[in-house]
């Protein structure tokens, strides 16, 4: 015979088992922080620097640093001390000048000195390559992270969709698109390379959310009856997400070049500084101003350079694998 419980413990309501206070809900939300990565930037170049990165990452870092710090300061130099526009800058007559005291990097084809034009580029191409990553990240993240959640039919079309992006040769695309619009500001130049820059990135996070979306944790928070876009938002994309800060930072590399590639040959806003502008006034003054096209190109180098090493770098921070692999 089993003897009766008391009273006291009769009464005690059990736990709820469904909805977003449960205790499945609960274990859920506890196993997806504990078996994801870090959705946020913050937390996740904390990660990359609590990590040891290697030398070459460093590097990129202080390259990065220079020129975005470069790209800051440079209103100040030419507003504030000068009290001139980039395109007004003191010109001397009988330029171009090779580099010596007065002018450290030498002077461009007007006279007006090459250290502040290449500053003055800097700030050009850092907000092209920075915001057209920005929204080719939102894109991508967006697409891939509902692709891989979905799954199905949803996955297929998205997909499809990358592909057709994807097979749009870029030189092409901005040539027609610059002949048919006629917009070269910095906004349209911004607006073209975060539209065609996001699949790669949709491809990463689709990727790893589809993976994720088949964890127990995700299957009890739905269980509980947490919706798509909070599994997807709490659970599944903080695992998506982290591959793209690697991804990102190449992806400024590359928009920094073409933007000096479409300013080069002429396709670009001509009235605003950039290093692409700069080298397509020394195209024709190679021979006789080593100068004038060397430290543009070199500047442009460096910062794609730096940008590649900052991405490898917090690749292998963020990833468990490549760190086992390093050690």
């Amino acid at each position: 015979m089993v003897p009766h419980a008391p009273d006291s413990v009769k009464k005690t309501p059990g736990p709820r088992l469904l909805g977003p206070g449960s205790v499945c809900y609960r274990r859920a939300a506890m196993g997806a922080r504990t078996a994801v990565p870090p959705l946020s930037l913050g937390r996740a170049l904390g990660v990359a620097a609590g990590a040891t990165l290697p030398i070459s990452a460093r590097l990129g870092a202080l390259l990065v640093g220079v020129f975005v710090l470069a790209g800051v300061l440079q209103p100040l130099l030419t507003t504030v001390l000068l009290g001139k526009d980039c395109r007004d800058l003191p010109k001397v007559e009988g330029a171009p000048f090779p580099p010596g005291r007065g002018h450290w990097l030498g002077t461009d084809q007007e006279g007006r000195d090459l250290r502040v034009q290449i500053m003055c580029g800097a700030r050009t191409s850092l907000l092209v390559g920075v915001g057209a990553e920005i929204l080719a990240a939102a894109l991508g993240i967006a697409i891939g992270g509902w692709a891989g959640y979905k799954g199905g039919r949803v996955d297929a079309i998205l997909m499809r969709g990358t592909d057709v992006v994807l097979a749009f040769p870029f030189p092409l695309v901005a040539v027609a698109v610059v002949a048919l619009t006629q917009q070269r500001g910095v906004g349209p130049l911004v607006l073209l390379l975060g539209l065609l820059g996001w699949p790669s990135i949709a491809r990463l996070v689709r990727s790893r959310v589809l993976a994720v979306s088949r964890l127990e944790f995700v299957a009890a928070a739905r269980a509980a009856g947490a919706d798509d876009l909070r599994i997807l938002a709490r659970h599944a994309l903080p695992a998506g997400i982290t591959p793209v800060w690697p991804a990102a930072a190449a992806g400024i590399a590359g928009n920094i070049l073409a933007e000096a590639w479409l300013s080069f040959i002429g396709l670009a806003d001509s009235s605003r500084v950039s290093w692409g502008t700069i080298l397509h006034g020394a195209r024709t003054y190679v021979s006789d101003a080593w100068w004038f096209a060397l430290f543009p190109g070199l500047a442009i180098t460096l910062t794609i350079l730096g940008f590649i090493l900052l991405g490898e770098g917090l690749q292998e921070a963020l990833d468990p694998r490549m760190r086992a692999a390093a050690r």
